[in-house]
């Protein structure tokens, strides 16, 4: 298993990545989402593609003020450096962490 976060964040701003997992070797994984917040806000959980340029797929996740989300995204098959990312959809001032786990 692998784990990345971004480690926590104050008043982070809108549009800020939060954690990425970097490039991915390839393969079959399961990537989960944990993600606590001390307000509320929205998280866009991102599938990029190997050039980073681009959305594969995206998730809007709703985080309610000082509460622990997590989501789970079951057999996903990446191509060599395709990435999962999480980006703050607007700013907050609070703080908030986020970790990517995968396989």
């Amino acid at each position: 298993m692998t784990w990345v976060t971004g480690g926590i964040l104050t008043n982070p701003a809108t549009d800020a990545i939060i954690v990425d997992t970097g490039a991915y070797v390839g393969g079959q994984t399961a990537v989960t989402c944990v993600i606590a917040s001390t307000v509320a806000a929205i998280i866009i959980l991102e599938y990029r593609n190997a050039a980073n340029t681009l959305n594969l797929n995206s998730q809007a996740i709703i985080i309610p003020a000082n509460t622990t989300f997590d989501l789970t995204v079951p057999g996903v098959s990446l191509n060599v450096n395709e990435r999962f990312r999480a980006r703050l959809f607007a700013g907050i001032t609070g703080s908030l962490q986020a970790s990517l786990f995968y396989f």
